[in-house]
């Protein structure tokens, strides 16, 4: 039964990564989308855990980008998407979430993954130079590194007690 909890909170967290980042999104550039993805993911990684978060993270890249593609499917993305999840996950599951520990999974994602890792992947995926990509991506973290400390801030402090009380407890985790 847990299990089967575990399944269903991660479906909602991947449909949820779906719609924020695949139709609320706004990408001025083929190697740069601002979007409130990250949100679903994060709340997955620390609700259930790294392993849980990378799945979550895996599995809603690769639907969405086979459902509501804006350019094709490319593994590397998907790798950058899963490493992500699992890093919240290891940052946040089970254990209090703070401004700073949050900024500092946020920092390390978007300088490893998002402006290190998928301007790789981006500049392969699109025969593009990997020093022309750079900038964008570097736009981009810049925007969204406080866009995300805030917004999973701000999610926690509202869900995060509700989800402490009745998720967690539900799934067999325990918060330290």
């Amino acid at each position: 039964m847990k299990r089967l909890r575990a399944v269903i909170l991660s479906g909602l967290f991947i449909a949820m990564e779906i719609v924020f980042t695949r139709l609320l999104s706004v990408a001025p550039t083929d190697t740069m989308r601002l979007s409130l993805g990250f949100l679903p993911v994060a709340m997955a990684g620390a609700t259930l855990g790294p392993v849980w978060g990378a799945a979550v993270g895996a599995i809603a890249d690769a639907m969405g980008a086979t459902l509501v593609a804006r350019a094709p499917f490319h593994p590397g993305i998907t790798l950058c998407a899963l490493l992500a999840g699992a890093a919240y996950g290891l940052f946040l599951h089970r254990r209090k979430v703070t401004v700073p520990r949050v900024f500092l999974v946020a920092l390390a994602v978007d300088a490893s993954l998002e402006v290190g890792l998928k301007a790789v992947w981006l500049s392969n995926l699109f025969g593009i130079p990997y020093l022309a990509v750079l900038p964008s991506r570097l736009a981009q973290a810049a925007v969204m590194l406080p866009l995300q400390t805030a917004c999973i801030c701000i999610a926690w402090r509202y869900l995060g007690p509700y989800i402490e009380r009745n998720v967690i407890p539900s799934l067999g985790t325990v918060k330290k």
